[in-house]
């Protein structure tokens, strides 16, 4: 990977093609996925990420380009996007947050970006296909902390147990799933909301995939109404029906990825699927990871997780 220091240089080096006065680049964020900058110029603020190519922000970069030329406004605009050394650069106008939240607009925007069908039969529903992946993932991480320990057994039981249960649900609800077109969603709604003025932007689309748009609802409600008490999901509902056909197969399906997003915070809490390889080949990284991992998972709030699992189970099986 390059260097900090370097990978500030190819920015500038590079941007200085599109862009006069750059004056300060600070890296704000950086993930498996991309690192992210904000580049300070004369007159604006510039949101810069940088990638390996072809990889989450050539996805991104392609994702934006396509809604934009949909006419969706509710996206950032692209200023540059370029591919040197080896990576993908995609420069973004910097959306500044005013504070005043619209969730009839954030509706809307949804439901705009929902009304995009695949045209491909053949696709896979991403969503479902994460769901019932879980099993697998699960199985990594049972194989990297062992089964010593009498309280992890417990715990990863019970993770084991409510992954069954979701797939058995599946199989038996399977039509409902069947009968929905698959739509294009942006699958990650955590902190992907930047309320600003006459607009409410959705940002970061290196996850977008196509499948069911119930997944986007179920995530976007769980970090929305945890983040703000000016969500209201009553009222977005009632905006996005406008745009968006919602029955009861919609809000069945809502619970469903809801309880998939519950199971999936729990087992990734301790790495994503992308860092499994890593552990695997160091000891020492595992024994200092699950021992965080598990004085955060024996916490009662996670604890009070496991039984709102077990009572969703309940109800999404009558």
């Amino acid at each position: 990977m390059i260097l900090d220091v370097d990978e500030k240089i190819l920015i500038s080096k590079e941007l200085r093609k599109y862009f006069r006065g750059i004056h300060e680049i600070h890296k704000i964020k950086e993930s498996s996925w991309s690192s992210v900058y904000h580049i300070l110029t004369t007159n604006r603020i510039l949101f810069c990420k940088v990638g390996p190519l072809a990889g989450a922000v050539t996805h991104e970069y392609q994702i934006l380009a396509f809604l934009r030329a949909q006419g969706l406004r509710c996206v950032p605009e692209i200023l540059s996007y370029s591919e040197i050394g080896g990576k993908a650069l995609l420069v973004t106008r910097f959306i500044k947050e005013t504070g005043y939240y619209n969730v009839r607009k954030l509706a809307e925007n949804f439901a705009k970006v929902h009304a995009l069908k695949h045209k491909d039969e053949t696709c896979k529903n991403f969503p479902i296909e994460f769901i019932l992946g879980m099993e697998n993932e699960l199985s990594d991480l049972q194989y990297i902390w062992g089964k010593e320990n009498p309280k992890r057994v417990r715990l990863m039981n019970k993770l084991g147990d409510a992954l069954k249960q979701m797939r058995v649900l599946y199989k038996k609800r399977k039509q409902l799933f069947a009968q929905e077109p698959l739509r294009l969603i942006q699958m990650d709604a955590q902190d992907v909301v930047i309320p600003s003025v006459n607009e409410m932007y959705l940002v970061d689309w290196h996850l977008a995939r196509y499948g069911d748009p119930a997944c986007d609802l179920a995530r976007l409600f769980i970090y929305e109404q945890d983040k703000t008490k000016k969500f209201d999901r009553d009222e977005f509902i009632k905006m996005y029906a406008r745009g968006i056909p919602v029955n009861d197969s919609l809000l069945w399906r809502i619970n469903y990825f809801h309880l998939g997003s519950l199971v999936a915070m729990l087992l990734y809490s301790f790495g994503d699927s992308v860092n499994l390889v890593r552990y695997k080949s160091s000891p020492l990284v595992v024994q200092q990871s699950e021992k965080d991992f598990f004085r955060r998972l024996l916490d009662k709030k996670i604890e009070n997780n496991f039984d709102q699992i077990y009572l969703m189970l309940e109800r999404l099986g009558h």
